[in-house]
């Protein structure tokens, strides 16, 4: 079955890309992890190598219509994404967690979406880890 690609703006706002601690609270990621900068780049870094692999794994996932396994790389997202202040990725999978059956539409909306936020959010993450310092952070 070929599912047609939906791009981000179809779905989205773009005014959503305004309001940055929507996508990374950097206060919220501080309340989890302490105001220590060397701490939250190492996180942020292994935040950035799980963002690839789940979506490598939706993307396995979905081909094979296994939402049990969608279902679990969301659980296991949302908590990666929450804890580091990403909040719309975290809203975006709790929409995938709480998909009661396959529905190949509402999952590639929302794997489309994800993938999008996913890539908006690892330039913030990168531009994050070029500071040197946390007063060029605030």
């Amino acid at each position: 079955m070929v599912i047609k690609q939906i791009s981000y703006d179809m779905i989205s706002d773009r005014s959503d890309n305004t309001n940055i601690k929507k996508h990374f609270n950097i206060e919220r990621m501080y309340q989890y992890l302490g105001q220590d900068l060397d701490t939250a780049k190492e996180i942020l870094s292994m935040v950035l190598i799980e963002l690839e692999v789940s979506l490598r794994k939706f993307e396995d996932f979905i081909m094979a219509n296994n939402l049990h396994g969608i279902k679990a790389t969301a659980h296991k997202l949302i908590g990666t994404s929450s804890s580091v202040g990403l909040m719309e990725l975290s809203n975006i999978a709790r929409k995938f967690e709480g998909e009661p059956d396959f529905d190949p539409v509402l999952i590639n909306i929302y794997y489309t979406k994800i993938k999008s936020e996913v890539k908006f959010v690892a330039q913030l993450i990168n531009n994050f880890l070029s500071k040197k310092s946390f007063s060029e952070v605030i």
